[in-house]
Formats: structure tokens, sequence, C-alpha cells
């Protein structure tokens, strides 16, 4: 059995659904969309009823479910190596990101 309710996404394309957080996309923000509820999944439909995003459901309060790549952030820890030329090296060492030379 599931629900499909009409919700909207903040500034931010995060939409709530029973007190957590689920992550749509950034160009869906401040739309209405539409969110289809089942016993172990989250699907976020656009206006169109297709889906952007499927979260695993949430159970508890105050959690999120965020998809990173929707963002265009990879949630790797190498993806340091790439900005380790403005952040300290010795930071970003102790994050293992980086081998020692």
């Amino acid at each position: 059995m599931s629900k499909l309710l009409s919700v909207k996404a903040n500034k931010y394309g995060i939409v709530t659904f029973e007190k957590n957080s689920y992550s749509t996309a950034p160009e869906l923000s401040l739309r209405e969309l539409w969110l289809k509820a089942e016993a172990f999944t989250v699907t976020i439909l656009d206006e169109r009823y297709e889906r952007v995003v499927t979260h695993a459901r949430l159970y508890g309060e105050k959690q999120e479910a965020f998809n990173w790549y929707s963002y265009g952030i990879s949630p790797r820890r190498d993806v340091l190596r790439c900005s380790s030329k403005i952040m300290d090296p010795s930071f970003v060492r102790a994050l293992g990101a980086v081998p020692r030379h």
C-alpha cells in the first residue's frame, strides 16, 4: 500500500514527510511536487508524475535522506584531492584523502 501526497520543496529542494527530510534536486526548489510513500521507499515525483529520486524511507524524526549526486557533489573522500590546494594540507592528510609524499 502506498500514499501519494502533494509536497512543496524548500529553497534547497528538500521536502519533508513525517518529520523527516528528503532531497530532490536544486532545480526543483520552491516547486510543488508529489511524494509517493511506500513501506520501504519514498519516491519524489515532479508535476508530470515523473520520478525524480527514490530514497529509503526513514522512520523516526528529524532524519535526512540526501542524494549527493542530484546536487553535483560526490560523497567520496578522494574528491578532496581536487580542492586540496585551497585547504590546509595537514587537514586533508588527516582525513586520509591525500597520501603523504
